[in-house]
């Protein structure tokens, strides 16, 4: 979808653990073209995290499941330095 897409990405949001590829993977291929793109992790698996390495400079950037929309949108104004929508 990133590929095909012509609008503005400002955000990727997902999940560590998918079918195909993992979040770390995802997030790396899109931000070949878009390098400047935020990235918000989540997951449900704590091993998860250690298992793929997220670095240290991410903190912030990820959200441990399960969580509220409360905290997604806190999460999400938080990396984009915006107060609302």
């Amino acid at each position: 979808m990133a590929k095909t897409h012509n609008g503005q990405i400002r955000l990727i949001v997902t999940d560590l653990a998918m079918p195909k590829m993992n979040g770390l993977k995802l997030a790396q291929e899109i931000q070949a073209s878009v390098p400047d793109v935020p990235v918000l992790y989540m997951s449900g698996c704590p091993r998860m995290v250690l298992e793929q390495g997220i670095p240290p400079e991410w903190e912030g950037r990820f959200l441990s499941k399960p969580f509220g929309p409360d905290d997604l949108l806190a999460k999400v104004r938080s990396i984009l330095n915006v107060d609302g929508f």
